[in-house]
Protein backbone atom coordinates (compact mmCIF):
# COMPACT_ATOMS: atom_id res chain seq x y z
CA UNK A 1 0.00 0.00 0.00
CA UNK A 2 1.30 3.46 -0.94
CA UNK A 3 0.19 6.91 0.19
CA UNK A 4 1.16 10.21 -1.46
CA UNK A 5 0.95 12.20 1.76
CA UNK A 6 3.23 15.06 0.62
CA UNK A 7 2.05 16.31 -2.76
CA UNK A 8 4.99 18.15 -4.33
CA UNK A 9 2.68 19.71 -6.94
CA UNK A 10 0.92 21.92 -4.39
CA UNK A 11 2.14 25.44 -5.06
CA UNK A 12 3.57 24.43 -8.46
CA UNK A 13 3.29 26.53 -11.62
CA UNK A 14 0.74 25.16 -14.12
CA UNK A 15 0.17 25.87 -17.81
CA UNK A 16 -1.84 24.01 -20.44
CA UNK A 17 -2.78 23.99 -24.10
CA UNK A 18 -6.46 24.33 -25.03
CA UNK A 19 -7.26 25.80 -21.60
CA UNK A 20 -10.87 26.73 -20.86
CA UNK A 21 -11.12 30.09 -19.12
CA UNK A 22 -14.03 28.74 -17.07
CA UNK A 23 -12.00 25.75 -15.85
CA UNK A 24 -8.38 26.99 -15.67
CA UNK A 25 -5.41 24.67 -15.26
CA UNK A 26 -4.62 26.31 -11.91
CA UNK A 27 -7.56 24.31 -10.53
CA UNK A 28 -5.28 21.26 -10.54
CA UNK A 29 -3.50 22.69 -7.53
CA UNK A 30 -6.72 22.97 -5.51
CA UNK A 31 -7.47 20.62 -2.62
CA UNK A 32 -10.95 19.87 -3.99
CA UNK A 33 -10.66 17.14 -6.62
CA UNK A 34 -13.99 18.23 -8.12
CA UNK A 35 -12.58 21.70 -8.91
CA UNK A 36 -11.40 20.53 -12.30
CA UNK A 37 -9.35 21.69 -15.26
CA UNK A 38 -11.07 21.41 -18.64
CA UNK A 39 -9.73 21.86 -22.14
CA UNK A 40 -11.60 23.35 -25.08
CA UNK A 41 -10.67 20.30 -27.14
CA UNK A 42 -10.27 16.55 -26.70
CA UNK A 43 -6.59 16.80 -25.71
CA UNK A 44 -4.19 18.94 -23.76
CA UNK A 45 -0.53 19.18 -22.75
CA UNK A 46 -0.21 20.25 -19.12
CA UNK A 47 3.16 21.62 -17.99
CA UNK A 48 3.91 21.63 -14.24
CA UNK A 49 7.11 23.07 -12.76
CA UNK A 50 8.11 22.96 -9.10
CA UNK A 51 11.00 22.81 -6.63
CA UNK A 52 13.36 19.86 -7.19
CA UNK A 53 12.22 16.70 -5.40
CA UNK A 54 12.17 12.91 -5.58
CA UNK A 55 9.28 11.37 -7.51
CA UNK A 56 8.27 7.72 -7.34
CA UNK A 57 4.48 8.04 -7.68
CA UNK A 58 2.10 10.12 -9.80
CA UNK A 59 -1.64 10.33 -9.12
CA UNK A 60 -4.63 11.81 -10.91
CA UNK A 61 -8.33 11.98 -10.27
CA UNK A 62 -11.73 12.59 -11.89
CA UNK A 63 -10.65 12.52 -15.52
CA UNK A 64 -12.21 11.33 -18.76
CA UNK A 65 -8.83 10.77 -20.41
CA UNK A 66 -8.49 7.54 -22.37
CA UNK A 67 -4.75 7.79 -22.89
CA UNK A 68 -1.98 9.78 -21.29
CA UNK A 69 1.66 10.04 -20.31
CA UNK A 70 3.68 11.95 -17.73
CA UNK A 71 7.18 13.01 -18.76
CA UNK A 72 9.55 13.63 -15.84
CA UNK A 73 12.38 16.17 -16.21
CA UNK A 74 15.32 17.40 -14.20
CA UNK A 75 17.06 20.75 -14.73
CA UNK A 76 15.88 24.32 -15.18
CA UNK A 77 14.19 26.43 -17.86
CA UNK A 78 16.16 26.14 -21.08
CA UNK A 79 18.08 23.06 -19.97
CA UNK A 80 15.55 20.42 -18.97
CA UNK A 81 16.60 16.76 -19.30
CA UNK A 82 14.00 14.03 -19.78
CA UNK A 83 14.44 11.22 -17.23
CA UNK A 84 11.46 8.97 -17.94
CA UNK A 85 8.07 9.01 -19.64
CA UNK A 86 5.45 7.16 -17.61
CA UNK A 87 2.35 5.74 -19.28
CA UNK A 88 -0.48 6.73 -16.98
CA UNK A 89 -2.67 3.97 -15.61
CA UNK A 90 -6.22 4.99 -16.54
CA UNK A 91 -7.93 1.71 -15.67
CA UNK A 92 -9.48 3.30 -12.58
CA UNK A 93 -10.26 6.87 -11.59
CA UNK A 94 -8.64 8.05 -9.39
CA UNK A 95 -5.47 6.08 -10.06
CA UNK A 96 -1.75 6.09 -9.29
CA UNK A 97 1.10 5.41 -11.74
CA UNK A 98 4.74 4.69 -11.02
CA UNK A 99 8.10 5.37 -12.70
CA UNK A 100 10.41 2.37 -13.02
CA UNK A 101 12.51 3.73 -10.11
CA UNK A 102 12.43 6.69 -7.73
CA UNK A 103 13.98 9.65 -9.59
CA UNK A 104 15.74 12.47 -7.73
CA UNK A 105 15.73 16.19 -8.51
CA UNK A 106 12.62 16.23 -10.70
CA UNK A 107 11.60 19.83 -11.42
CA UNK A 108 9.05 19.43 -14.20
CA UNK A 109 6.27 17.04 -15.23
CA UNK A 110 4.51 17.30 -18.59
CA UNK A 111 1.17 15.51 -18.81
CA UNK A 112 -0.08 14.68 -22.32
CA UNK A 113 -3.72 13.58 -22.23
CA UNK A 114 -6.46 12.81 -24.73
CA UNK A 115 -10.05 11.60 -24.63
CA UNK A 116 -12.70 10.27 -26.99
CA UNK A 117 -15.16 12.79 -25.53
CA UNK A 118 -15.53 16.31 -26.89
CA UNK A 119 -13.60 17.94 -24.05
CA UNK A 120 -10.80 16.68 -21.87
CA UNK A 121 -11.18 17.17 -18.13
CA UNK A 122 -8.96 16.45 -15.14
CA UNK A 123 -9.81 16.92 -11.48
CA UNK A 124 -6.41 16.90 -9.81
CA UNK A 125 -2.83 15.65 -9.90
CA UNK A 126 -0.28 14.73 -7.27
CA UNK A 127 3.30 13.51 -7.30
CA UNK A 128 5.95 12.79 -4.75
CA UNK A 129 7.71 10.12 -2.78
CA UNK A 130 5.01 7.72 -1.65
CA UNK A 131 4.94 6.35 1.88
CA UNK A 132 4.98 2.54 1.63
CA UNK A 133 2.98 0.52 4.15
CA UNK A 134 2.81 -3.24 4.49
CA UNK A 135 -0.50 -4.68 3.30
CA UNK A 136 -3.22 -4.78 5.98
CA UNK A 137 -4.01 -8.15 7.49
CA UNK A 138 -7.60 -7.49 8.53
CA UNK A 139 -10.73 -8.43 6.68
CA UNK A 140 -11.63 -5.67 4.23
CA UNK A 141 -14.75 -3.65 4.91
CA UNK A 142 -15.76 -1.69 1.80
CA UNK A 143 -18.35 0.50 3.45
CA UNK A 144 -20.02 3.74 2.38
CA UNK A 145 -20.98 7.03 3.93
CA UNK A 146 -24.33 8.14 2.50
CA UNK A 147 -24.96 11.88 2.85
CA UNK A 148 -28.38 11.76 1.18
CA UNK A 149 -31.27 13.51 2.92
CA UNK A 150 -34.23 11.13 3.19
CA UNK A 151 -37.65 11.60 4.74
CA UNK A 152 -40.70 9.36 4.80
CA UNK A 153 -44.13 10.48 5.95
CA UNK A 154 -46.39 8.21 8.04
CA UNK A 155 -48.49 7.39 4.95
CA UNK A 156 -45.40 5.94 3.27
CA UNK A 157 -44.48 8.63 0.76
CA UNK A 158 -40.69 8.94 0.43
CA UNK A 159 -38.59 11.96 -0.55
CA UNK A 160 -34.85 11.81 -1.09
CA UNK A 161 -32.16 14.32 -2.05
CA UNK A 162 -29.78 11.65 -3.31
CA UNK A 163 -26.03 12.15 -2.98
CA UNK A 164 -23.74 9.48 -4.37
CA UNK A 165 -22.34 7.61 -1.33
CA UNK A 166 -18.69 8.12 -0.45
CA UNK A 167 -16.44 5.15 0.25
CA UNK A 168 -15.50 4.66 3.89
CA UNK A 169 -12.77 2.07 4.47
CA UNK A 170 -11.25 0.92 7.79
CA UNK A 171 -7.99 -1.02 7.46
CA UNK A 172 -5.93 -2.63 10.20
CA UNK A 173 -2.17 -3.03 9.92
CA UNK A 174 -0.11 -5.55 11.86
CA UNK A 175 3.05 -3.69 12.86
CA UNK A 176 5.94 -6.16 12.81
CA UNK A 177 8.02 -3.93 15.10
CA UNK A 178 7.61 -0.90 17.35
CA UNK A 179 9.57 1.10 14.78
CA UNK A 180 6.93 0.42 12.14
CA UNK A 181 4.12 1.04 14.63
CA UNK A 182 5.60 4.40 15.56
CA UNK A 183 6.11 5.29 11.88
CA UNK A 184 2.42 4.61 11.20
CA UNK A 185 1.37 6.84 14.08
CA UNK A 186 3.80 9.52 12.89
CA UNK A 187 2.23 9.34 9.43
CA UNK A 188 -1.13 10.19 10.97
CA UNK A 189 0.43 12.97 13.09
CA UNK A 190 1.96 14.51 9.96
CA UNK A 191 -1.34 14.47 8.04
CA UNK A 192 -4.04 14.75 10.71
CA UNK A 193 -7.72 14.19 9.99
CA UNK A 194 -9.52 15.79 7.05
CA UNK A 195 -6.48 16.50 4.84
CA UNK A 196 -6.90 14.71 1.47
CA UNK A 197 -4.23 12.48 -0.06
CA UNK A 198 -4.04 9.70 -2.65
CA UNK A 199 -3.92 6.10 -1.39
CA UNK A 200 -3.18 3.05 -3.55
CA UNK A 201 -4.42 0.20 -1.39
CA UNK A 202 -3.66 -2.84 -3.53
CA UNK A 203 -1.57 -2.05 -6.61
CA UNK A 204 -1.86 -5.61 -7.92
CA UNK A 205 -5.53 -6.11 -6.96
CA UNK A 206 -7.31 -2.92 -7.99
CA UNK A 207 -10.43 -4.85 -8.90
CA UNK A 208 -10.73 -5.49 -5.15
CA UNK A 209 -10.08 -1.91 -4.04
CA UNK A 210 -9.12 0.86 -6.41
CA UNK A 211 -6.97 3.86 -5.45
CA UNK A 212 -8.78 6.58 -3.57
CA UNK A 213 -8.54 10.30 -2.94
CA UNK A 214 -9.28 10.28 0.75
CA UNK A 215 -8.46 11.49 4.25
CA UNK A 216 -8.19 10.07 7.74
CA UNK A 217 -11.67 10.53 9.21
CA UNK A 218 -10.60 9.86 12.80
CA UNK A 219 -7.45 9.25 14.83
CA UNK A 220 -6.03 5.73 14.43
CA UNK A 221 -6.72 2.92 16.86
CA UNK A 222 -3.46 1.66 18.39
CA UNK A 223 -4.06 -1.56 20.31
CA UNK A 224 -2.10 -4.59 21.40
CA UNK A 225 -0.14 -6.21 24.18
CA UNK A 226 3.17 -4.50 24.84
CA UNK A 227 5.17 -4.23 21.64
CA UNK A 228 2.70 -6.36 19.66
CA UNK A 229 0.71 -3.54 18.05
CA UNK A 230 -2.14 -3.33 15.54
CA UNK A 231 -2.96 0.04 13.98
CA UNK A 232 -6.37 0.75 12.42
CA UNK A 233 -6.88 3.69 10.04
CA UNK A 234 -10.25 4.93 8.81
CA UNK A 235 -10.07 6.22 5.24
CA UNK A 236 -12.89 8.52 4.07
CA UNK A 237 -13.33 9.32 0.36
CA UNK A 238 -12.93 13.00 -0.63
CA UNK A 239 -13.98 14.82 -3.79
Amino acid sequence: MKIINDNKLHGATYSATNESLNYPVSNLGHQFLAKRFQATDDSSVIDVTFTACTIDAIAHGLTNANSGTAALYTGTVGSYTLQETVTLDLTTDPCVSYPSIAIDNITRIVFTLSTTDDYLRLGGVAAGEAYDIEYPYSQIDRGYQDNSVWTQVPAGQSLSNYQRPLKSIPLTFDASSMTIANELIELYLDIGIGTPFFADFFQGYRDLMQPLYCCFSSPPSDTGSGRDRTITFNFQECK
